[in-house]
């Protein structure tokens, strides 16, 4: 074990849990460490009759033990019959966690829980389904360490090595998948899993899919219907809210000023009571690209008024974040607004005890709606009929002297169709979702077979959650499950290493079972408008700026690429060293050329390099 690391580590404020069972030197060592004044928290040692040590730290809150167990939850489980959040004290009384297992059938929300016996061995951990939290962890001969910050396991390996199965999803996606991590030796529990661990054996299942959900319900979406949606989540909202209060948290809602956000805000404002303005906060990058996003967010603020403060982030300051970022997630980082997120935790270190808790509507979208459903819907409509794409193809021809728009709009979907029936295209609507890389250049360096596999890896990693029965919910699920579910650890984090906590309510289970009780195509497009229930809501309560006006994705892409060929990113990137999957003129084109595959590179070359 790496005693130096470790302290290093541990003085960063950046652990939240660790648990160790192997030699009584490393438990000493890892005892002395997290007892040291600089690093408060929660310890527990236990020795079991075979001799096995084990060790627990937490700064984690909600933990407790009773005279045969030890457990700890972190983020919000809450009651599924009542609604309100419960603590590790009380799972344990109601033994709804034990060592052997996690009733989640009895609780919603979002949470992961640890429950370790104090008489033998063992332990259960389970993932809330699209849980914003999850555990790292290593399984060595004879250690069992595991973390919900991966950088805390770094110091008990002997060599820390890339895993070669992680570089072609990462050059493809961004992210690996599924237990799979960044480093070879280490693996993380997905969601919806649970895991248990007995004396060195691991066993690691899915128990919780979207199959469980409650089954569709509404079949059209009348007024009564969407009021009851608004009621159901604004009581949900509320139990939230309450929980703040009791715990004297100071929240604050990340406003974007997009639907999520504004949404989200107006159920917060309903069961607001604590006598003050709600406040929002937000990011700006100074670059014209991202003008519109800064706007949206104040006149949002001011259509739900909110007290509004908003952190700009420059080019100059960009470079520094992004490598911070990568050092606090212990891991690439995917999407370029990542290091804006660090950027408002550090804006609330500076103001210490100003903000607590952050609270984020993200994945509103994958379960209600993306830009792209209404396109989905159409690909599913036209697929049904023969020779579809040729018919499109010549309307095209035949309107383009009169209606170019509606030209163009026809040649689309004929690309789209014919992308549907081929399994390496970028225009797959299987292949499309996430797919941030030059997908010719990803096919010469790791060949056609292994870029398929992962197409299919991950389309099959979405089918395990749900059998979808629209081309539509199926591409929802698949951002669901993968991006958005996988994401949210990394920006908590973010948060978490200045110890501000994350809350995501649309990711709570009870959320995602409403959402889930409409059929598909009221869920995510009627008649062309995207998101039916979330507008309508923000149209009758509030008087939000056009619900309608689309407001784009939060990353600024263009203005990325331009830093990296010439502008703060530039030496970075000229820094990146070849890697052996990728020719010397291909390498040196991209350079020259900078896009998403060289963002995937230097995110990569960066932590292989200064970071491990």
């Amino acid at each position: 074990m790496n005693e130096k690391k470790l302290s290093n580590l541990l003085r960063q404020g950046g652990l939240a849990l660790l648990m160790v069972c192997g030699e009584p030197s490393d438990i000493g060592k890892v005892e002395r460490l997290c007892g040291d004044s600089k690093n408060p928290g929660w310890t527990k040692a236990l020795k079991y009759e075979d001799g096995r040590l084990l060790f627990l730290y937490s700064t984690h809150r909600s933990i407790s033990e009773n005279e045969s167990a030890i457990a700890v939850c972190i983020g919000l489980a809450r009651d599924a019959a009542s609604g309100s959040v419960i603590g590790a004290k009380e799972l344990m009384r109601r033994g709804i966690c034990t060592p052997t297992d996690v009733d989640h059938s009895r609780l919603t929300g979002n949470y992961l829980i640890l429950s370790v016996d104090k008489r033998e061995p063992r332990a259960c951990l389970f993932r809330s389904l699209a849980g914003s939290n999850t555990l790292y962890f290593y399984q060595g001969q004879d250690l069992f360490v595991c973390s919900d910050d991966i950088r805390l396991l770094f110091p008990f390996l002997a060599r820390l090595e890339l895993d070669a199965e992680a570089l072609l999803s990462h050059m493809l996606f961004r992210s690996v998948m599924g237990r799979r991590t960044y480093l070879r030796s280490i693996q993380r529990l997905e969601h919806g899993h649970r895991l248990r661990w007995v004396s060195g054996n691991i066993q690691d299942g899915l128990v919780q899919t979207l199959e469980t959900t409650a089954r569709p319900e509404l079949h059209r979406l009348s007024d009564a219907e969407v009021d009851a949606f608004g009621e159901h989540s604004e009581r949900m909202i509320r139990h939230y809210l309450e929980w703040l209060l009791r715990e004297g948290g100071r929240a604050a809602t990340l406003l974007s000023g997009g639907i999520d956000s504004g949404l989200l805000q107006h159920w917060i404002n309903q069961e607001w009571v604590n006598g003050t303005q709600p406040r929002s906060w937000s990011y700006r990058v100074a670059i014209p690209e991202f003008d519109h996003e800064a706007q949206y967010a104040l006149e949002a603020s001011d259509a739900l008024q909110t007290l509004h403060e908003a952190v700009t982030i420059t080019a100059e300051q960009y470079p520094h974040l992004l490598r911070r970022s990568i050092e606090i997630a212990g891991a690439p980082v995917a999407h370029e607004s990542m290091p804006c997120h660090l950027a408002l935790a550090e804006a609330f270190s500076e103001r210490f005890g100003e903000i607590s808790h952050v609270i984020i509507g993200v994945a509103g979208d994958t379960l209600h709606g993306m830009e792209s459903a209404k396109r989905l819907l159409q690909i599913e409509s036209l697929g049904r009929i023969p020779k579809a794409a040729w018919l499109l193809d010549g309307t095209a021809r035949i309107l383009g002297p009169v209606l170019p728009n509606k030209a163009y709009g026809a040649r689309e979907l004929a690309r789209w169709l014919r992308g549907e029936k081929d399994p390496l295209s970028p225009l797959n609507p299987w292949n499309a979702p996430g797919l941030f890389s030059d997908l010719p250049l990803a096919l010469r360096c790791f060949g056609p077979d292994a870029v398929r596999r992962a197409f299919v890896e991950r389309r099959e990693r979405a089918r395990e959650y749900l059998h979808p029965s629209t081309l539509t919910e199926g591409i929802h699920t698949l951002c669901l499950v993968t991006f958005v579910a996988d994401d949210q650890p990394v920006i908590g984090r973010l948060y978490g290493n200045y110890r501000v906590r994350v809350l995501y309510p649309y990711l709570d289970w009870e959320f995602i079972q409403r959402i889930f009780t409409l059929r598909p195509k009221l869920r995510y497009c009627v008649r062309g408008r995207t998101k039916p229930i979330f507008k309508r809501i923000l149209e009758k309560e509030t008087p939000y700026p056009n619900v309608d006006k689309h407001k784009g994705h939060s990353g600024f892409n263009n203005t990325l690429f331009a830093w990296m060929a010439k502008g703060p990113l530039r030496d970075m990137v000229h820094s990146i060293e070849r890697p052996s999957f990728i020719s010397k003129e291909d390498f040196i084109w991209k350079i020259d050329n900078p896009d998403w595959f060289i963002w995937n590179l230097l995110t990569l070359d960066y932590f292989k390099r200064d970071v491990l």
